[in-house]
């Protein structure tokens, strides 16, 4: 096995605690030439319970992505919003507290929304990259 599934099999005990280390233990012990049926099984077994938790990492995928959207698109709003708001302080229809306020609050977001991207795309590529293993696996099991 190469660095990549060092790599691979650290990031599965990583993300995946008991499960991650037992699949770990699984593949690196898993040998094509030598493999009984028991072996094949327990891979297999392994396998099919590894995949029940990668369904639960795209969905975790898919909620850090729509946590960043939601927050990008918060922003354009308020920013639409913001111009409305300043026309109105002009006009002396809205205080200066409730104006910062707004400011604040559209600042912090802002401010936010660099962790929420980094956080969907960490999440993207950890999946990525467990779904090329699991498919290496798959592939080498059917083999």
């Amino acid at each position: 096995m190469g660095k990549g599934w060092s790599l691979s099999v650290s990031l599965i005990s990583k993300h995946f605690g008991k499960l991650g280390d037992s699949l770990a233990e699984a593949i690196a012990s898993f040998d094509p030439e030598t493999a009984t049926e028991v072996d094949r099984d327990r891979l297999a077994d392994k396998l099919r319970e590894f995949a029940g938790k990668l369904a639960q990492a795209r969905r975790s995928v898919e909620k850090e992505q729509k946590e960043a959207d939601d927050l990008r698109a918060l922003i354009a709003n308020d920013e639409k919003a913001a111009e409305v708001l300043i026309q109105k302080f002009e006009a002396g229809q809205l205080d200066e507290e409730t104006l910062n306020a707004f400011a604040d609050e559209l600042e912090i977001n802002k401010a936010r929304l660099p962790q929420e991207e980094a956080e969907a795309k960490d999440a993207k590529e950890l999946v990525e990259a467990l779904e090329k293993l699991f498919k290496t696996v798959e592939k080498q099991l059917a083999d």
